[in-house]
């Protein structure tokens, strides 16, 4: 393992299962057993009660990062709803976190994403059309509005409708044109 200051240091990988073989913690020790670089994962037991799978991850803990770590929250439906991050008590969830360090996350009766916060109080809106595109996006009284082709791909995103566009996309997601705009969408 490779040291802050660009050295090398020999460390053993450790891992450690559940019951039902998923991982609860892995780190990397030094000869002096203390911890080099570990986390630690929690499951959320309600999961595995209600479908008899294993859990989805309720938490992940940093060892060396002084125990902070990130808390996930899920809906009945195991969508996550609520990441915490950088939280001093990851494994004990956090009643009101400040909006800063949190993504906040609601969707629709048939599951598309309609809303979410991103570690800010400001709400981003999504709304779809009859085959579940997302057809505008707002946030803050900004929006951007989307199209996609006919097989479903997303063609276009720009910041008015029945416009040109910020940015064409042919099929498979590949930008097929350079009009994208400071600020505006990027493909991926």
């Amino acid at each position: 393992m490779k040291a802050s200051d660009g050295s090398t240091e020999v460390t053993t990988l450790h891992a450690v299962y559940d019951g039902a073989g998923m991982i609860t913690r892995w780190y990397h020790d030094r000869s002096d057993d203390s911890v080099a670089v570990g986390f630690q994962f929690g499951r959320d037991p309600s999961t595995a009660l209600r479908t008899g799978k294993v859990g989805n991850p309720s938490y992940e803990l940093c060892e060396h990062q002084s125990n902070y770590g990130d808390e996930y929250t899920y809906d009945a439906l195991y969508r996550l709803t609520r990441t915490v991050y950088d939280d001093s008590s990851p494994e004990t969830p956090t009643a009101s976190p400040a909006a800063a360090v949190t993504d906040a996350f609601g969707y629709d009766d048939i599951g598309n994403r309609a809303v979410c916060y991103l570690r800010n109080a400001n709400v981003t809106t999504y709304l779809h059309n009859e085959v579940n595109e997302y057809t505008k996006e707002s946030l803050d009284g900004a929006d951007k509005y989307h199209a996609s082709d006919a097989a479903g791909n997303l063609a276009r995103a720009a910041a008015a409708e029945a416009t040109d566009s910020d940015g064409d996309w042919s099929v498979g997601g590949q930008v097929k044109c350079s009009q994208l705009r400071t600020g505006q969408m990027q493909p991926v």
